[in-house]
């Protein structure tokens, strides 16, 4: 028993850096966070490097095709504002040639899609009968009908609020204060109506909420806009009638002035229709 060696003191603890995982192998690290945080590192440095490879060999090919075929850009390495601005200036070149001159159906209505042979290719087919009634028998659909009214509606409360900027002599009274108040509280209920209308119209037809400072700054606007104009009609006004006044009193004293002799060496009078003439390019 004394020659037996204890097999526990040729066990030795490894240390934590010789130690091997299997999970992320290759990524440094020593706990199990540690190691995938490195491993993402890793990843995303060798696609980095695979991508530039991939366009320096893409160039490189593109450059060798450019040498053979010339200098042709193809269409998918061409810009989309280069792509629409060469269209433009074809759709120009075709209207200065005359070539959108006497088309058919020029001058004339277009042909109702719903009523006539054609189909509408932006409606849906399940729809498609219900909107032909309602369009042949003059209504719209309902979605329709409940923006007109949202417009309508906001139309009204700016034109009220505006009216009240210019009662109050463009002045924040109190009047105009408690109208702006109430104008807040008119936008928030349409607002709340925008966003009902947004659950039932189509995607390509929702409608963006009223902003109410924008809405009041345009109502004022309006406000000042008219009382300019009502400002400026009198003075256009009053200096019609002063340059008729002063052409009329002109006239007048060129037809009606008596003949005086004149004195030795003076200046020869000039005649009834030269002061006449006088008289309306003074006025005028």
């Amino acid at each position: 028993a004394a020659n037996l060696e204890d097999p526990t003191k040729e066990v030795r603890r490894s240390n934590i850096d010789e130690r091997h995982f299997l999970t992320n192998d290759g990524a440094e690290g020593k706990t199990i966070f540690e190691r995938s945080r490195s491993a993402t590192r890793n990843r995303l440095q060798r696609s980095v490097v695979a991508a530039a490879e991939y366009r320096n060999n893409q160039q490189d090919q593109q450059g060798s095709k450019s040498q053979v075929s010339g200098s042709t850009t193809s269409m998918e390495d061409r810009d989309l504002e280069e792509i629409e601005q060469d269209v433009e200036e074809q759709i120009q070149i075709a209207i200065a040639n005359g070539e959108f001159d006497n088309l058919e159906g020029k001058g004339k209505p277009l042909k109702s899609s719903l009523l006539g042979n054609a189909d509408n290719p932006y409606l849906d087919q399940a729809d498609r009968v219900g909107y032909g009634l309602l369009q042949k028998h003059g209504f719209a659909p309902e979605w329709i009908e409940q923006q007109k009214r949202i417009h309508s509606d906001l139309e009204q409360h700016v034109r009220e609020l505006s009216e009240s900027w210019a009662a109050s002599q463009f002045e924040p009274t109190h009047a105009w204060v408690a109208q702006k108040d109430r104008f807040r509280q008119k936008m928030a209920a349409l607002n709340k109506r925008v966003r009902d209308y947004n659950l039932n119209c189509p995607v390509n037809a929702q409608m963006l909420l009223f902003d109410p400072v924008e809405e009041a700054r345009r109502a004022k606007r309006q406000a000042e806009a008219r009382q300019a104009q009502k400002v400026s009609a009198p003075t256009l006004n009053t200096g019609i009638a002063i340059t008729g006044a002063r052409q009329s009193a002109l006239l007048r004293e060129a037809l009606f002035s008596r003949s005086s002799t004149r004195p030795p060496g003076s200046a020869p009078q000039r005649s009834v229709w030269s002061r006449m003439a006088s008289a309306f390019k003074f006025g005028s």
